[in-house]
């Protein structure tokens, strides 16, 4: 695979928050909302979202911070002249935010979603790394760009996400 990595610089206002949270364990939103949280992994876990452009305030609820990421995904989509895109998210904020910026993208953790982008009627696959790992075949033969939204530690989802497209699909799918 090619892997570019894309780094986003996050707004200031966004930028403020995130210190303020890795220093205090608390940051305090715009819109009055509170961002707590008690251990490391918590910590690590909002500062993901944050960097997504959205942090759960009270889950389910959630308060986006910024677009940065979504430009980011925009910029990609552009440069791919058109091919169809796998585009991985992590939170169910991210996906939401998604799905509003890309209208045509489709979840293919649902059968239509899966069916159309099969079929080559979607330019964009949303799918999160959990539930497009193993048992998935037949999308290497739709896409070969796989962008991801949003990252977390477990690299056995990452590579098998990856695998659904990845080199030895690719040469599969030209055999």
């Amino acid at each position: 695979p090619i892997v570019t990595p894309v780094k986003v610089k996050l707004p200031p206002a966004a930028r403020k928050i995130y210190k303020q949270l890795e220093k205090e364990l608390f940051a305090e939103l715009s819109d009055l909302q509170n961002i707590e949280v008690f251990n490391a992994a918590a910590l690590t876990n909002k500062c993901l979202q944050l960097a997504n452009g959205a942090v759960y305030t009270n889950y389910p609820s959630w308060t986006a911070i910024h677009d940065e990421k979504i430009e980011a995904v925009r910029s990609i989509i552009a440069e791919s002249g058109g091919a169809p895109v796998l585009l991985a998210y992590q939170f169910k904020s991210d996906l939401a935010r998604l799905k509003k910026a890309f209208p045509s993208a489709v979840e293919l953790s649902l059968a239509q979603g899966m069916k159309a982008f099969r079929a080559g009627d979607a330019p964009i696959g949303l799918a999160h790394p959990k539930s497009l790992g193993h048992g998935i075949d037949g999308l290497q033969e739709v896409c070969n760009i796989l962008i991801r939204f949003g990252h977390d530690w477990n690299l056995g989802e990452r590579m098998q996400m990856l695998e659904r497209i990845g080199p030895m699909r690719q040469m599969q799918a030209e055999l």
